[in-house]
């Protein structure tokens, strides 16, 4: 997993050559949010494991509690998205995933790349 931060964000997100497919998370207090964020964060993991293979596709995560980056918010926690490579400008494509919904995140994972990565 590519840790990105602010000083490296157009860097590795904006990069024409690869799609990056980004998790936006924040630290938080509220017990029940923490471990469905540190949740996500296993799932996360998993599935950079099962596409360190694939060329041209970056898995990234973002600390949004630590980071901020102009024309980027934390929708939800986590945040999901896509920036197709090539595409230098825009918010990405986000990724609305069933809140909460751990038993077929892995396979809702894939399944976005598979319909929106040129990876």
């Amino acid at each position: 997993i590519m840790n990105v931060v602010r000083s490296n964000f157009n860097s590795i997100v904006r990069d024409p050559a690869k799609d990056v497919y980004i998790m936006y998370y924040a630290q938080d207090e509220n017990e029940n949010h923490a471990e469905l964020t540190e949740s996500y964060k296993q799932h996360w993991a998993h599935l950079a494991d099962v596409t360190k293979d694939v060329p041209n596709l970056v898995i990234a995560q973002m600390n949004m509690s630590q980071n901020e980056v102009e024309g980027q918010e934390l929708k939800g926690n986590p945040t999901i998205k896509l920036f197709p490579a090539g595409e230098l400008q825009g918010d990405g494509i986000e990724h609305h995933y069933p809140d909460g919904n751990m038993d077929r995140i892995d396979h809702l994972f894939l399944k976005f790349l598979h319909k929106h990565s040129k990876a």
